[in-house]
């Protein structure tokens, strides 16, 4: 082991911090407890919002699947999947030569006008 001289253990403190005195000490401390209480009151005043600001980003990223929970989807995946059903509600409300929902619409309304024309020339 290797002889220490207190004088140089001493010389290895900065000279700043020799100069403190218990004051200068209690008011850096004080500083230091006052920023923490603001740090700790302004979390609690954001924290509401914070808390908002995370559901409102689960929900839009959506989560995954865990134990005892189905995955909820993102609202973009929600979204492609309105689109892929307001696709199939297009191909109805086309014609296309007799599938459509508004080529059998057009059947019947075509049936029942040359009903009606039948009975009226009837008369």
């Amino acid at each position: 082991m290797i002889p220490v001289n207190p004088d140089d253990v001493v010389a290895v403190v900065p000279d700043v911090v020799q100069s403190w005195t218990v004051g200068s000490v209690l008011v850096v401390l004080a500083f230091v407890v006052a920023g923490l209480i603001m740090l700790l009151y302004i979390r609690k005043v954001f924290k509401p919002f914070l808390d908002s600001l995370r559901n409102f980003m689960d929900d839009w990223n959506g989560e995954p699947a865990r134990p005892g929970r189905d995955k909820r989807s993102g609202v973009m995946e929600r979204l492609e999947r309105l689109e892929d059903g307001m696709t199939a509600v297009g191909y109805q409300l086309r014609a296309n030569g007799g599938s459509s929902m508004y080529d059998a619409v057009k059947r019947i309304d075509m049936k029942v006008h040359d009903d009606s024309t039948e009975e009226v020339s009837s008369e």
